[in-house]
């Protein structure tokens, strides 16, 4: 009888454990899981150099939803990768990529230049459910100066509604109880002493000495990710702010997404 009983819980814990994968599992029988585009491109004039490496999600077959997707990242993509003071919009990522590197060849030909140039931009998929996916994007950057300038996003589409992309707002459904839920994380996540507000705290950019959410958001395996760039709410030393909160503890806060 004891074995009985320990197989079965065995078997339960098992199938919680799977429950969370089998998306992931059905989309991979189904070929659904995205083919990663990888490029790199480089230039160089005299002893320095310009280089772009870039690694997107594309998603296969001719899904209305799919097909949105892979238009939104290779949007996403190209105003990216538009740089300086550039406000036109580029017509696809390979001409905002030539704009990066044609600037390099000019300002080192013309003698105002003594340094490398890079960009890094990867994208992948980090979150997939019976109606929602979300893309996590990374990107870094350097043309001179003291250190690199580094970027992360989230953008979420919905599955059900043809793959159109959600603003953060479709997301929060309470952002008060959210904002409540994120000064907690990120008061132990910054070690904030208890009794000092953050802004004796001294260290955080606050708007208006009130805190704030962060533009990066997103579903992540079984978290809500709250992500604050450099410079967003602290200076370039602290690195980014990553706040990953349970999605089952935060019911009647964030949409929840639909089991497969």
């Amino acid at each position: 009888m004891k074995v009985a009983i320990s197989w079965v819980l065995m078997m339960t814990a098992l199938a919680a454990c799977g429950r969370g994968t089998n998306r992931v599992e059905e989309a991979k029988q189904k070929n659904e899981i995205p083919e990663i585009i990888q490029k790199s491109y480089e230039s160089c004039v005299g002893e320095n150099c310009v280089t772009v490496d870039i690694a997107f999600p594309r998603y296969a077959g001719n899904s209305p939803a799919y097909t949105s997707i892979n238009e939104a990242v290779e949007e996403f993509l190209t105003a990216s990768l538009t740089w300086g003071e550039e406000t036109t919009p580029f017509e696809n990522y390979e001409a905002a990529i030539a704009d990066f590197m044609a600037s390099f060849e000019t300002v080192e030909r013309d003698g105002y230049n003594s340094v490398d140039w890079m960009i890094e931009f990867d994208g992948k998929e980090v979150f997939r459910s019976g109606d929602l996916i979300t893309l996590k994007f990374t990107m870094f950057s350097f043309t001179g100066g003291a250190h690199p300038n580094s970027s992360y996003s989230f953008v979420t589409f919905d599955l059900a509604q043809g793959g159109i992309k959600l603003k953060n707002d479709a997301l929060i459904l309470d952002k008060e109880a959210l904002l409540d839920r994120a000064i907690a994380a990120f008061r132990i996540h910054h070690d904030v002493a208890d009794g000092v507000s953050l802004e004796d705290d001294g260290r955080f950019f606050l708007d208006n000495g009130s805190f704030f959410l962060p533009q990066a958001m997103g579903y992540s395996e079984g978290d809500f990710v709250l992500l604050y760039n450099p410079y967003e709410i602290g200076p370039y030393v602290m690195g980014i702010t990553e706040l990953s909160i349970p999605i089952s503890k935060l019911e009647g806060v964030v949409r929840q997404p639909l089991s497969p």
